[in-house]
């Protein structure tokens, strides 16, 4: 929809003409971050991987009901990211 003074826009609207002069630095943008989001997935894939055996939930057996479950996958998992995340 054509508008009548998109010169004089204020605010947060943006008019038609700016659009267009942006659209090239809105693709560099796009294929920047996308760029960056490969770097990262790359990086993070070759220098942070897992140790399964870290993965292994003691407390789990079959006869514990989901509360012992659901406890035991919690304690696991803040002891990961407390040693994930132990520089020493």
């Amino acid at each position: 929809m054509p508008c009548a003074d998109c010169n004089n826009f204020s605010g947060f609207l943006i008019s038609p003409v700016m659009v267009k002069r942006r659209r090239t630095n809105l693709r560099l943008s796009l294929i920047t971050v996308l760029l960056a989001a490969l770097i990262g997935a790359w990086f993070a894939s070759t220098y942070w991987t897992v140790d399964p055996s870290t993965l292994a939930i003691p407390g789990l057996d079959s006869e514990g009901d989901w509360v012992d479950a659901a406890s035991a996958v919690g304690e696991q998992a803040i002891q990961f990211l407390l040693g994930w995340t132990n520089s020493q």
